[in-house]
């Protein structure tokens, strides 16, 4: 079996001989068994790669695992109509805004590990790093469909779903605004798009400079999409955040 890449069945296999039950078992019982092992075994295996893949800043928060604190905070009914991944499906996005940027960016994880685990593919992205890599490329040959920025573009296009973080966590600039709406722009039609925030959405054109750029960065964010704010921030008292990095 390990030869024919199933080694997780010859592990169950292995397991097995050495229990009780094993003699009574029938071999369509066995073969039931070591076969739903695999299953079961492989797709485990393929969700460590999908979230080691899409870099999530908190990759092992979970809904189910979310800090109380957080909870208290949100519609935990409406979080679960979320889980089903529905706005994905129908192209919306997903805002998680809060003063706390860690526990929203917490949260957003934990939806987007959701997303993972229902099969769409999720990639995480800084939005200051993000954009430094637009002023990089800019100073590149731009040669058509080869030019680095339209490759950049169409990396961020490709999966179901891109998280984005810190939208107003620094000071953003003309150029930079017009990427990211540009990023947003290509976006369109293509699953949804995560992003964290110590603004609220109504604040966000103010934040952003009242520039056309900001407007339609707020308005391709909004227009189709879901919110969720975390009125306040963690104490001592709260539940640890493990070892998760910021």
């Amino acid at each position: 079996m390990t030869a024919l890449g199933m080694s997780a069945m010859a592990a169950r296999t292995q397991v097995l001989s050495k229990s009780p039950e094993f003699d009574a078992m029938s071999h369509d019982e066995l073969l039931n068994d070591i076969t739903q092992f695999q299953l079961d075994t492989t797709r485990q295996e393929k969700l460590e790669r999908n979230i080691k893949s899409a870099k999530l800043p908190f990759p092992s928060a979970s809904l189910e695992t979310l800090p109380v604190f957080i909870k208290r905070q949100i519609d935990t009914h409406y979080l679960n109509r979320i889980a089903e991944c529905d706005w994905i499906r129908n192209k919306q996005n997903l805002i998680v805004t809060g003063l706390d940027e860690k526990a929203a960016a917490k949260l957003a994880s934990s939806i987007a590990r959701k997303a993972i685990e229902n099969d769409f593919k999720v990639k995480y992205h800084d939005i200051t790093s993000l954009l430094e890599r637009f002023f990089i490329y800019r100073s590149e040959p731009q040669t058509g469909s080869k030019s680095p920025i339209i490759k950049l573009l169409d990396e961020l296009k490709r999966p179901d779903v891109i998280f984005l973080r810190g939208l107003g966590q620094h000071p953003i600039t003309d150029l930079p605004k017009a990427d990211l709406s540009r990023i947003i722009q290509w976006r369109e039609g293509k699953g949804g798009i995560i992003v964290t925030s110590p603004y609220q959405p109504k604040d966000w054109v103010e934040m952003l400079g009242n520039t056309p750029d900001a407007f339609q960065i707020k308005d391709g964010l909004t227009e189709v999409s879901h919110h969720f704010h975390l009125a306040r921030k963690a104490v001592m008292s709260d539940e640890g955040d493990g070892n998760d990095k910021p």
